[in-house]
């Protein structure tokens, strides 16, 4: 069982790095910020089936958060948003 587990794990973080990898040449691609907004939201949305996505992106109080942004996705589940 341990096994089956391991090797469920694995195959997801694979996926999980394809999908990186896939979305990092989309962008790499595109100099302009809204198209590459554009891009990183619609694969996120197409890979968690979410029905709709937004990017936040926070002004950095410090040295430490100058790289910050927040993703927010919503899902439909039942009727209802999460």
């Amino acid at each position: 069982m341990s096994e089956n587990k391991n090797q469920s794990r694995m195959q997801s973080t694979l996926q999980e790095l394809k999908s990186i990898n896939s979305l990092i040449d989309k962008t790499s691609r595109v100099r302009e910020t809204n198209h590459i907004m554009s891009i990183i939201i619609n694969e996120v949305i197409r890979l968690t089936d979410a029905s709709q996505g937004v990017i936040n992106l926070a002004k950095p109080q410090s040295e430490e958060e100058r790289f910050k942004s927040i993703l927010c996705f919503r899902m439909v589940c039942g009727g209802s948003f999460l």
